[in-house]
């Protein structure tokens, strides 16, 4: 059964102004500039109105299968209990049976049907931003590209890693290829990416390749100073 759609209100103040009485007080009023739909709103704009960030660890968004994984919801403020959701191809607005909703655990046991979005969701209907987990598909996988699975804040340090699946490859002499958008940004010989300090504009999708295998793409958010 497909979840009930769930509005926010986004509230902003108006001053009124009283003539020609400067030294009156202003009056505030608030109105309701629109309602929109909780998963329609940016991922930006969730961060804004909702305190909770969904963490991932390892940090990153690719895995291969059969990894192990902790996702679990952190709100800064304690002011709502969320829950885990989750939107693949095989389940559309499922939620965390776990006792504790707030943690969703893979023990070596993540499989590739796990991969799609997730997010925290508070009874309320308050949605933090999604998370876009990916897992290698079975026999090809070999390849994967090591990336933060938060933004991170200009000025930072970012290094992305071509990893590769022990289960299925040994580690090999060769160049590494990062792709951002498509285009070639960096050779490596040791498999690494590093940003020093970062600026949004390397926000993007990158990739990398190693010996003619191709990474999937994950999102790199870069947040402007004061974001």
């Amino acid at each position: 059964m497909e979840a009930q759609a769930t509005f926010v209100g986004l509230v902003a103040p108006i001053v009124t102004q009283h003539g020609d009485y400067p030294n009156k007080p202003t009056q505030k009023k608030q109105v309701v500039i629109r309602k929109l739909q909780c998963m329609n709103l940016s991922n930006a704009l969730k961060r804004f109105l909702f305190a909770v960030s969904l963490r991932v660890f390892p940090n990153r968004l690719q895995f291969f299968q059969y990894d192990s994984v902790s996702l679990s919801c952190e709100d800064q403020t304690n002011a709502s209990e969320w829950t885990i959701m989750r939107n693949t191809s095989f389940h559309k607005n499922e939620k965390n049976s776990a006792q504790n909703k707030s943690n969703w655990v893979f023990n070596s046991n993540l499989y590739y049907n796990d991969a799609g979005v997730y997010w925290c969701q508070s009874e309320r209907g308050e949605c933090g931003a999604v998370v876009n987990i990916n897992c290698d598909v079975p026999h090809t996988g070999h390849v994967i590209l090591e990336s933060p699975s938060l933004p991170v804040k200009e000025g930072e340090t970012v290094t992305l890693r071509c990893l590769f699946n022990p289960r299925k490859k040994t580690r090999t002499e060769g160049t590494f290829v990062f792709f951002k958008d498509g285009d070639c940004v960096r050779n490596s010989t040791g498999g690494d990416l590093t940003i020093h300090n970062v600026a949004h504009s390397d926000s993007g999708l990158y990739t990398c390749s190693h010996q003619g295998e191709l990474s999937l793409g994950s999102t790199l958010e870069v947040l402007k100073t004061g974001q």
